[in-house]
């Protein structure tokens, strides 16, 4: 007992020491906490996003590393998968042939495709093969020679029957067809890495050249989905001033004071700049689909920063002036809050020990974005606090708000904690844990409905015809 109250005490001189600096020394605190704010708000600035289809695929995995052997002779999975296809449902018209054979064109053209692998039938690998008399033979599809008349149409479809590229690239009604090419994530010559969101416009500029009254154009692939995301990222950022907007209401209402809520969510949005900067500086980008990251950081941030002010409003309140309030708030929650920190940013880390680079990724991001408050909100808001006051008029609006502290429904509340009530609250948790573990084996990993079209190669069908 006695070694925990050393202990204790040591913990409490420790953060009075601290305070004591912070408060003491807060033109130096603030002077330098703004320099990095500047510095690491820069490098925020310059972030971008960052996808990448290798880093969402476990390729320590067995069957990955295998695949990646035989990448070179069969292919990857990075593809994207265009499905032209005849409103009338029959193709063979030369209408249709022609906007077929114009984007096999653009795609073979196309920044980040592998020409070679392009697939469709105006390219030399969509053969058929036929056993006759004199033996086997076989020639391309579509000749090289092909004329959209009756006659050449005619005989691509024979053509099409002695092959097996019906259900493949030919849809099985004769509706349409695909054109299929895989992306290269680095360019092998300047190691520059695949701009996706390029990928993605250059994709939608060709459905917008060729869809007509006549011709529908469907297109999937991991580069369109991550177009999509890209594009729905970016009213992420009204959604995230709309939140800024509601929390400094919320903030106004409950602390009473506009002061208090600017500092509280100053704090929070330097978390997120830092936590940004410093993601720059390590040489990682944010991933489209951990966009949500900061969004998680700024909540996190501000509910340190309105425990924070809202001790330092009660110190006020208690006679204490400025300078130590702020102090006093420090010392009661620098080592909870620190403690709390801590261990939201090992739980982030946990994850990165998922060999899947994307998650790593979020791991870190999350990790460095929790890691950073413990400067924002424990040092810096405390030197900022010091330098706040309340007047006259905000003073009773806390006076009121900390005399509402005995309001019957939180006094119903604290009874909750005598021995009889209390039994109970386990009782029911028990079994709520009870409940949750034995449905825990019906958890579905994975996607439970359908969503995002798959990035592989997409076989015609009757229906073949997604937008994604």
């Amino acid at each position: 007992m006695a070694a925990d109250l050393g202990y204790g005490a040591g913990l409490e001189r420790f953060s009075a020491k601290i305070s004591n600096f912070l408060v003491g020394q807060r033109v130096l605190v603030l002077s330098v906490m703004l320099a990095l704010t500047a510095l690491l708000g820069y490098e925020a600035l310059m972030q971008r996003l960052d996808p990448g289809f290798d880093k969402s695929v476990p390729l320590s995995h067995p069957y990955m590393k295998t695949y990646i052997d035989y990448k070179p002779e069969f292919g990857g999975s990075n593809t994207i998968t265009v499905f032209v296809q005849d409103r009338s449902g029959d193709m063979f018209n030369p209408a249709f042939f022609k906007v077929l054979e114009q984007v096999t064109q653009d795609i073979l053209v196309m920044d980040g495709v592998d020409a070679r692998t392009v697939t469709s039938l105006f390219t030399p690998n969509v053969n058929y093969v036929a056993v006759t008399e004199e033996g086997f033979t076989g020639s391309r599809i579509v000749p090289a020679d092909f004329e959209a008349t009756e006659e050449g149409l005619e005989r691509v479809r024979q053509n099409l029957y002695r092959s097996d590229e019906i259900g493949r690239t030919v849809a099985k009604d004769f509706s349409g067809a695909l054109v299929i090419a895989e992306l290269v994530e680095r360019d092998p010559a300047t190691g520059v890495k695949l701009d996706y969101q390029q990928v993605a416009e250059r994709l939608e500029q060709l459905r917008d050249k060729y869809e007509s009254q006549a011709v529908d154009i469907g297109i999937i692939g991991f580069a369109t989905f991550i177009g999509d995301i890209i594009d729905g990222a970016r009213g992420v950022i009204v959604f995230f001033a709309i939140t800024l907007a509601v929390t400094f209401v919320l903030l106004v209402f409950f602390a009473g004071s506009w002061k208090l809520a600017v500092a509280a969510i100053a704090v929070s949005l330097t978390a997120v700049a830092w936590q940004l900067g410093l993601v720059k500086l390590l040489g990682y980008g944010v991933d489209p689909l951990s966009i949500l990251v900061p969004f998680l950081v700024l909540a996190i941030g501000v509910s340190h920063a309105v425990q924070m002010t809202n001790a330092w409003r009660l110190g006020i309140l208690s006679g204490m002036d400025s300078p130590a309030a702020a102090k006093d708030a420090f010392n009661k929650l620098f080592i909870p809050g620190a403690t709390a920190l801590v261990s939201d940013a090992v739980g982030f880390a946990v994850i990165m020990i998922i060999d899947i680079d994307i998650i790593r990724e979020l791991g870190i991001t999350a990790s460095i974005g929790v890691g950073v408050m413990l400067l924002t909100n424990k040092f810096m808001l405390p030197a900022i606090l010091s330098y706040l006051s309340l007047n006259e008029r905000e003073l009773a609006r806390a006076r009121r708000g900390s005399e509402g502290a005995d309001h019957p429904f939180w006094n119903l509340l604290a009874r909750s904690s005598r021995p009889l009530p209390a039994a109970v609250i386990v009782v029911l948790s028990l079994g709520l844990v009870a409940y949750g573990a034995s449905k825990s084996n019906d958890l579905v990993i994975g996607d439970s409905e359908a969503g995002a079209p798959s990035s592989g190669p997409m076989r015609a069908t009757t229906a073949t015809s997604t937008r994604s």
